[in-house]
C-alpha cells in the first residue's frame, strides 16, 4: 500500500508480510491434517509398539568422503595420508578430524557399505530422502511428510534446517517442510508487527475468510475449505506458548558454544529442542561436502563443524533420556571418488559411502559392511539407500510398504523398495 504520495507505509507492508508469514508457517509443514481431495493417510503404529518417536536426519549436501569421515584409508595412497584416529569401539577408526564423534562411536551405528548407482546430486538426494529417483512430473513424499502426516501436534511436524527440504507430494502441501535457513536470524513471519494488535489481526482474518467463501461460492473450489482451516489452525499457533522453542536465546550461552555458533552448530540445538517438544522430523543441512578441488583443505573444517554440532546434539539426547527414542541419520546423497582427481579434488562416487545411524534402540556401537582396501567398491553386506529408509522407518513405526499414489495415479511405495537391515532393527518377524 502507498500514501497520495507515493511512500510506502512500512506498517501496512509489515502486516500482508506477517499474515502471510503466519499462513505460510502452517502451511508448509505445521501437523494439522488437512485432507482437501482425498489424500491418504499414513497410519503409524501407537507409541508403545514403536521404538522411536521422532527422526533427526543429518543431511552432508553434496556427497560427504568416507575417507575423511567414517571409513579412512590410512594404509592406502588413496587414503591421501589423512590421520584417523581409534574410537570407543575396538578396531573402528575414523577420521582424526572427528574425535567427538570417535569417543562416542559405542552410541552409534556406523554403515560402511552404502552403495548406488546415481552420481547426479538431485536424483541421488531425491533417493536418499524417498527412496525413489526424481522423475518429471512426479513428487515421492520422504520421511518428513510420512511423519508429519500422523501428527497431531501445534508445531509443524516436518521441520527443515538450512535447506529446502522434500516437498510431500501426494501426501498434501500441509505436510511439507517448513524450512528456517538459520536459526541464529529467527523464524520469519511468526511475531507479528508492534502496531498489528488482536482487533487488526481479527479484521484481517474475517476479511480473507468473506473473500474466500465469496470465491468458494462462485468456482465450487473445495480447496478453499482447506485453507480456511489453515488460517484458524494458523491464528491457534501463533498464539501459543509453543513458540517459544524457536528462541534459542531461551538457551544458556554455554551451551550454545559447545553446540558451535556457526549455523550448523544453532540447527543442531534447534533440532533438540523440536524432538523435546515433539516434532517427529527435523532435518539438518551442513552443506560444501562438493569437493571437486582442494578437497582435503575444504573436508577438514566441514568435519570439525560436524563434529561439534552432532556430538553436542547426541550428549543431550542421551542425557535426557530421549536419544532412546529418537532416530539420528548422518548421512550424504552418495560419496566421494577414493582417487583424487587433477584438481586434488575427490568426484562422486555412489558405489561405497557411508553413514552412521544412532538411538531409536539401534545396536549401539556395532558395524553394518566393509569395503574394499582401496575404498572403490563394497566387500561385505551391501546396504542401499532404500534399505537404510525402509530401516529408519522401521524404527518410527511407519508402514514399510504402504502403496501411495501420485497426481498421475501411478502407484508409489512409500520410501521405495528396499528391506530392513536386521542389524539395526532386528531380524524380520517370524524369522
Amino acid at each position: 500500500m502507498t500514501d497520495p504520495a507515493g511512500a510506502r507505509r512500512p506498517w501496512s507492508l509489515s502486516r500482508r508480510r506477517w499474515l502471510g508469514g503466519a499462513v505460510a508457517f502452517w502451511a508448509a509443514g505445521a501437523g494439522g491434517r488437512v485432507r482437501a481431495g482425498g489424500r491418504p493417510e499414513v497410519p503409524r503404529r501407537p507409541a508403545e509398539q514403536r521404538r522411536a518417536d521422532a527422526c533427526v536426519f543429518v543431511l552432508l549436501r553434496g556427497g560427504a568422503s568416507q575417507l575423511e569421515t567414517f571409513d579412512p584409508r590410512p594404509e592406502h595412497p588413496n587414503g591421501a595420508g589423512v590421520p584417523v584416529v581409534e574410537t570407543s569401539v575396538a578396531g573402528l577408526r575414523y577420521c582424526a578430524w572427528l574425535p567427538g564423534l570417535a569417543r562416542r562411536a559405542k552410541m552409534l551405528a556406523t554403515v560402511r557399505s552404502l552403495t548406488g548407482e546415481e552420481a547426479n546430486h538431485e536424483r541421488a538426494l531425491s533417493i536418499l530422502r524417498t527412496g525413489h529417483a526424481a522423475r518429471a512430473g512426479q513428487v515421492a513424499p520422504g520421511l518428513g511428510a510420512a511423519l508429519a502426516a500422523g501428527y497431531d501436534g501445534v508445531l509443524p511436524g516436518h521441520v527443515v534446517l538450512g535447506g529446502a527440504g522434500q516437498p510431500a507430494g501426494p501426501l498434501g502441501a500441509a505436510f511439507g517442510p517448513f524450512r528456517i535457513h538459520d536459526p541464529r536470524r529467527g523464524v520469519p513471519g511468526i511475531r507479528p508487527p508492534r502496531r498489528f494488535g488482536d482487533e487488526r489481526r481479527r479484521r484481517v482474518v474475517e476479511m480473507r475468510r468473506v473473500l474466500d467463501e465469496g470465491f468458494a461460492a462462485r468456482t465450487g473450489d473445495s480447496r478453499l475449505r482447506d485453507r480456511a482451516e489453515v488460517i484458524e489452525r494458523t491464528v491457534a499457533l501463533l498464539e501459543s506458548p509453543a513458540l517459544d522453542v524457536f528462541e534459542l536465546d531461551r538457551e544458556p550461552d554455554a551451551r550454545r558454544r559447545r553446540y558451535g555458533m556457526d549455523r550448523f552448530g544453532q540447527s543442531c540445538l534447534l533440532a533438540r529442542r523440536l524432538v523435546e517438544a515433539g516434532v517427529p522430523y527435523v532435518e539438518v543441512e551442513l552443506g560444501g561436502y562438493d569437493t571437486h578441488e582442494d578437497h582435503l583443505a575444504r573436508a577438514e573444517p566441514l568435519a570439525r563443524t560436524l563434529d561439534r554440532g552432532l556430538s553436542a546434539l547426541l550428549d543431550d539426547l542421551a542425557a535426557s533420556g530421549r536419544l532412546s527414542r529418537t532416530v539420528v541419520v548422518v548421512a550424504g546423497e552418495f560419496g566421494r571418488s577414493p582417487r583424487m582427481n587433477r584438481r586434488a579434488g575427490r568426484d562422486h562416487h555412489p558405489a561405497l559411502f557411508s553413514a552412521l545411524v544412532a538411538g531409536g534402540g539401534v545396536p549401539a556401537g556395532s558395524v553394518v559392511g566393509a569395503g574394499t582396501a582401496d575404498g572403490m567398491a563394497v566387500d561385505t553386506r551391501p546396504v542401499t539407500v532404500p534399505d537404510l529408509l525402509r530401516s529408519v522407518a522401521t524404527l518410527l513405526g511407519l508402514p514399510p510398504d504402504l502403496e501411495l499414489h501420485t497426481g498421475r495415479g501411478r502407484p508409489l511405495v512409500l520410501l521405495g523398495d528396499g528391506a530392513s537391515i536386521p542389524e539395526l532393527v532386528g531380524p524380520p518377524a517370524g524369522a
